[in-house]
């Protein structure tokens, strides 16, 4: 668990390091050495993130927020400074064409899309990772993540904020996507059923098209899972994502 300034809300946290990029440095190089080829990682990012936002959401006009440009070229969409009639890169005008990392807020601190990738990338041998992210334009970090045996899931598109829960104390696809996989509404309002196939096991393709299904605020969350770009921002199985999401069950 990496936290904050590494201290829980309370004495039934438990947290292991404090949210910095050193320590999450420190995480995968731990990590890197102790997976084999028979271990699952299941990694879930839970916190604010940065990106652009290109359409005008609640109170938020279209604008970057916590996004940093691009400076290695790796990012595929482009954005022009005219049509969001902003600076971005403080030069005085706004004629350019750029590009945006996004990034996950730590503690004071952030870590883009790109240095996040390479830090899970440390980890060679694996079964499989899953990993599902919460965070704010959560949708860009997919393509950066992408690769053979591995699941990964968004709350939202790259240019999109994720949106919490009625109660506040989740997000909206989080909850959903919880409740699918334990049963039970994180809130203990309720239990249900996310097993459509009928074979006792909830799937995590079964979970995140649960979580899809009943997210009701506005935005879209992505899937990807057969180590190929684009993520799939319908419900899976399509175009060839969602075959090891449907084998696998926690």
């Amino acid at each position: 668990v990496v936290y904050a300034d590494g201290i829980g809300r309370d004495s039934t946290m438990r947290v292991n390091y404090s949210a910095t990029r050193g320590n999450i440095s420190t995480l995968f190089n731990t990590l890197a050495t102790k997976l084999t080829n028979k271990d699952t990682l299941y990694i879930m990012l839970n916190d604010h993130g940065g990106g652009i936002l290109t359409t005008a959401t609640g109170w938020h006009p279209p604008g970057v927020y916590g996004g940093v440009l691009d400076t290695n070229g790796d990012e595929n969409e482009s954005y022009s400074e005219a049509s969001l009639n902003i600076d971005v890169n403080g030069d005085g005008d706004k004629t350019d064409v750029f590009r945006i990392d996004e990034t996950l807020s730590l503690w004071n601190q952030f870590i883009t899309d790109d240095q996040f990738a390479a830090e899970v990338n440390k980890i060679r041998n694996y079964k499989r990772i899953i990993i599902q992210m919460k965070q704010c334009f959560s949708g860009g970090f997919i393509a950066d993540l992408t690769s053979p045996n591995r699941i990964v899931m968004s709350s939202c598109s790259p240019t999109e904020i994720s949106w919490a829960h009625s109660s506040l104390q989740f997000g909206e696809f989080t909850f959903w996507y919880f409740a699918a996989l334990t049963g039970n509404k994180p809130d203990g309002s309720g239990i249900v059923n996310a097993n459509s196939n009928g074979d006792s096991y909830v799937s995590i393709v079964e979970a995140y098209n649960f979580a899809k299904s009943n997210d009701s605020w506005p935005e879209v969350p992505h899937y990807e899972d057969n180590g190929v770009s684009p993520a799939q921002s319908t419900p899976v199985p399509a175009n060839g994502d969602g075959e090891l999401g449907a084998s696998i069950s926690l």
